[in-house]
C-alpha cells in the first residue's frame, strides 16, 4: 500500500492494482530442476517440479513470488498525486489453476475482499486491516488513521494480464452486484489484458459508463493476444449505442508483457523472471505483431514503466482527482515522452 504523505488531509481516491498468471512460489531448487527435466524432455520431473512453483502454500525453503509487489513503482507515483494505492496478492488464486469465468470471477471476488476491508478501515478504523501496518522489509508498526480519508466512491482498478480481464469483468455492469456497499468504481484500466472470460460477454464488455484505458507493449509475445482483446474490448465498446464514458486504447511501441512488473523482468533475480519478447532481428530489438511482424527498437525495463507510469497517473489524474490537464495526453494530442517513444493512443469521445 502506498499513499500520501499527509494522509490525514482530505479525503483522498483509491487505486486498487490487480497481477495475473505467475508462479506462487519463488523456488530457486524447484525452478533449476524444471529447467533440467525440460532439457531432458522428463515430462513426468516436468510437472512435479511445476508443482513445486505452483502450490500454495508454497513448500519449505521457498518464498511466495510477491508478484503485487511489481508495481512499487506505480504506487509510489500514484501516492505523490494524492492516491491511496492497494496492490493485492492472487498467489493463491494462481496455485488453484482456474480458468475462463471460474478464474475471473475469483479474481474480482478478490478484489471485492480488499475493498470491502478498505471501506470498514476508512468508515470505522476496524476490520482485519486495522493495525496490521508495517514498514516494507520491517516488522515496524506504522500508525496511519484513515477513517474519513479515503474516499471509497471514487476507486479505480488496474489489472495486468489475467487481472487485466479481471477488472473487466469486475466492472461490468452485470457483475456491480458484488460490489462493497458504498463502493464505486471510476475508472478502469486493463494492463495488457489476458483473454477474457469464457462467454456470457456481457458480464464483462458492458460498462458504457465507466472510462477505460486498455494499454499494451506492441511486443507482447503472447500472439499479440493482449492487444488483440483491447482493441477487441475497444471495438465493441464504441459500437454500443449507449456507450456514455471515454474508451481509449494505448500501444506502446516496443513494450513487452513482463516488464511491466518488475518481479517478472530479468533484473530482480527472481525464478521464472524473463523478458517475454521474440527476438529475430538485431540486439536491442524485439517483434512487434502491430507493424506486420517486424522488429522495432524494444523498450528497456525503466522506459516501458516510466511510460506506463506516465499514462496512467494521467488517467487517474483526470477521473478520480478531477484534474482535466492531463485530457491532450490522455486523446493523443501532446506526447509526453517525446519521439524515442512510440505511443500510439486511440480514444473514442461520445458526442
Amino acid at each position: 500500500m502506498h499513499y500520501p504523505n499527509s494522509p490525514g488531509t482530505g479525503r483522498h481516491p483509491v487505486v486498487v492494482i490487480l497481477h495475473g498468471l505467475a508462479n506462487s512460489c519463488d523456488d530457486r531448487q524447484a525452478w533449476t530442476a524444471l529447467q533440467k527435466a525440460q532439457e531432458a524432455g522428463d515430462e513426468a520431473e516436468i510437472v512435479r517440479q511445476a508443482g513445486y512453483l505452483n502450490q500454495w502454500p508454497c513448500r519449505d525453503g521457498a518464498v511466495p513470488l510477491a508478484s503485487y509487489r511489481g508495481y512499487d513503482y506505480l504506487g509510489e507515483r500514484l501516492a505523490r498525486q494524492g492516491i491511496v494505492t492497494v496492490s493485492i496478492s492472487a498467489d493463491g488464486i494462481n496455485a488453484a489453476g482456474l480458468f475462463g469465468n471460474d478464474d475471473m470471477s475469483a479474481r474480482a471476488a478478490l478484489v471485492n475482499r480488499h475493498l470491502a476491508m478498505w471501506a470498514q478501515l476508512a468508515q470505522r478504523g476496524t476490520g482485519p486491516l486495522a493495525g496490521r501496518f508495517t514498514r516494507p522489509g520491517t516488522r515496524q508498526p506504522v500508525s496511519v488513521d484513515f477513517r474519513g480519508r479515503l474516499d471509497i466512491k471514487d476507486v479505480g482498478t488496474i489489472g495486468h494480464s489475467r487481472g487485466g480481464a479481471a477488472v473487466q469483468w469486475h466492472s461490468s455492469t452485470t457483475n456491480r452486484k458484488d460490489w462493497p456497499d458504498g463502493v464505486r468504481i471510476r475508472a478502469v484500466l486493463p494492463l495488457a489484458s489476458a483473454i477474457l472470460g469464457d462467454g456470457t460477454p456481457d458480464q464483462y464488455l458492458t460498462a458504457p459508463d465507466i472510462p477505460f484505458m486498455n494499454t499494451f507493449g506492441t511486443c507482447d509475445r503472447g500472439g499479440f493476444s493482449s492487444i488483440s482483446e483491447g482493441d477487441y474490448f475497444y471495438k465493441e465498446a464504441i459500437a454500443r449505442p449507449d456507450q456514455r464514458a471515454v474508451v481509449r486504447t494505448v500501444h506502446l511501441g516496443g513494450g513487452n508483457h513482463n516488464f511491466f512488473n518488475t518481479r517478472w523482468s530479468p533484473s530482480s533475480g527472481v525464478s521464472g523472471a524473463a523478458d517475454d519478447a521474440r527476438h529475430n532481428g538485431p540486439t536491442g530489438t524485439c517483434v512487434s505483431d502491430a507493424d506486420d511482424a517486424t522488429d522495432i527498437p524494444q523498450l528497456s525495463e525503466t522506459t516501458q514503466r516510466h511510460a506506463l507510469t506516465t499514462y496512467a497517473a494521467a488517467f487517474f489524474q483526470h477521473y478520480l482527482t478531477g484534474d482535466p490537464t492531463s485530457t491532450p495526453v490522455l486523446n493523443g494530442e501532446t506526447h509526453p515522452l517525446g519521439p524515442a517513444v512510440s505511443v500510439e493512443v486511440s480514444a473514442f469521445v461520445p458526442k
